[in-house]
């Protein structure tokens, strides 16, 4: 019931107590008038009876009066005490939110998967604005977009940090985040953490950069394994960027220690546009495996150019993000090798917390996230709302405080157990997906 209702059925309440009380009066001072106007009469019936008019008229006069004290005493004893205790809407105090600082590519060619990850941060931070462990706290996301430039990403950041944003989500690629990681070692008034970003250069980077996806050691090793298995010669196209180089020399070095000889390694140029010619000459080195690190876009068009080209082996996929757009290309072209993904991370570990997370994020998306990054995203805030300590706020939430949270985490989340180790990565969660009869079907889930 609001303050306005409570207080007119109080009035209610007083105008009844009231014109009861006043009745009641009247009535007694009725009834004394009677009787003595009778009594006056005996004495007097006719002498007298001006006498009992002013006499009458003087009760009328007291009793007015009377009836007035009352009802001050009435009104002032039944309302004041009503707008002392009645309760008033109560607003939350501003210093209760908590702002988080999301930096992620949402347009451009990483847009599709900045928004998944951007989903699924969202998704947690609705569960805790919205349940019963928030102690009256609300965390509020300040979302900015790098467009998948590093130098604009970098800006953001150095935005948030002048702003006192104590903790911020960002971004995807090693590429976007290392300006932003190392950021961190020079000013101590952010942390960050990368949902998806796993390269060398950022392991170990600062004591306030984590990683949410686990480092490119346990990829390099996974794919070692399963290529050791079913392959002789390999070949290795590559995104030529610092994440692109780190994965490939990683990888590189596993094989050579297997003894499995890598016929051609081939950079891809962000200017690069002739895929076919690309294709035939990573052909002519005879491969049957070819390991393709490519993380946007072009990941699509290379593939298709590969199996036009007449390819048979297998290609294995570093990266998963665009299964979903790469099941709507032509099922026929994918089908002529043997494709596969197996990456350094798990889209979700099967359990009733990703059941959780799954249909929460279909309630306010419309869309499955089962095979998309929106569990990194997820898993990313999550960890930022474990660190947090309790009963903090605006005013007393700084990036220590989200620090030592961070080194005690022991969250295990959709993707996988998010513990730190010394480097400040978590530990590793893989997904093995291989194309069947037109769909991505998942073979293998191991933990590490």
């Amino acid at each position: 019931m609001t303050n306005s209702a409570i207080y007119n059925v109080r009035l209610t309440d007083i105008r009844e107590s009231v014109c009861s009380k006043v009745m009641s009066i009247r009535m007694k001072m009725s009834q004394l008038f009677n009787r003595s106007h009778i009594a006056g009469q005996k004495e007097s019936p006719y002498n007298e009876h001006f006498s009992d008019v002013n006499h009458f008229s003087y009760i009328q006069l007291v009793s007015t009066l009377a009836i007035l004290i009352i009802l001050s005493i009435i009104i002032i004893l039944t309302i004041f005490p009503a707008f002392i205790t009645a309760p008033l809407p109560v607003p939350a105090p501003e210093h209760n939110t908590i702002t988080c600082g999301v930096i992620l590519p949402l347009s451009g060619d990483l847009s599709t998967i900045g928004t998944d990850i951007l989903h699924g941060i969202e998704v947690a931070a609705d569960e805790f604005n919205t349940g019963d462990t928030a102690d009256g706290r609300k965390i509020t996301l300040q979302i900015k977009d790098d467009k998948g430039d590093p130098n604009l990403s970098h800006a953001l950041f150095q935005e948030m940090q002048r702003e006192g944003v104590p903790v911020v989500i960002g971004s995807y690629s090693t590429n976007l985040t290392l300006k932003m990681a190392e950021e961190t070692k020079q000013v101590d008034s952010s942390v960050l953490l990368s949902p998806q970003a796993n390269g060398e250069a950022l392991y170990g980077i600062s004591p306030r950069f984590y990683q949410i996806n686990p480092p490119i050691f346990y990829l390099a090793e996974f794919i070692g394994k399963w290529v050791s298995f079913s392959s002789d010669r390999v070949a290795i196209l590559y995104c030529d960027d610092e994440y692109g180089r780190s994965v490939m020399n990683n990888i590189a070095s596993d094989l050579t220690n297997r003894s499995i000889p890598v016929s051609t390694k081939k950079p891809i140029n962000r200017d690069d546009t002739d895929y076919a010619a690309l294709s035939h000459s990573i052909l002519d080195s005879a491969p049957d495996t070819i390991i393709l690190i490519v993380y946007d876009n072009r990941q699509i068009p290379i593939i298709r150019n590969l199996s036009e080209a007449g390819f048979r082996g297998q290609v294995i996929l570093s990266e998963s993000g665009l299964m979903n757009s790469l099941e709507k290309e032509n099922s026929d072209v994918l089908s002529k090798f043997s494709l596969f993904t197996i990456d350094s991370y798990t889209n979700l570990v099967p359990g009733i917390q990703s059941e959780h997370f799954v249909s929460g994020y279909q309630k306010m998306f419309h869309q499955d996230p089962t095979r998309t990054l929106a569990g990194y995203g997820y898993d990313s805030m999550k960890v930022v709302i474990e660190a947090l300590p309790p009963a903090c706020d605006t005013h007393t939430l700084t990036a220590e405080t989200i620090r030592k949270g961070l080194e005690a985490s022991r969250y295990y989340g959709v993707s996988g157990p998010k513990v730190f180790d010394s480097h400040h990565a978590a530990g590793s969660a893989q997904d093995r997906w291989v194309f069947r009869d037109g769909k991505f079907v998942l073979m293998t889930t191991s933990l590490v």
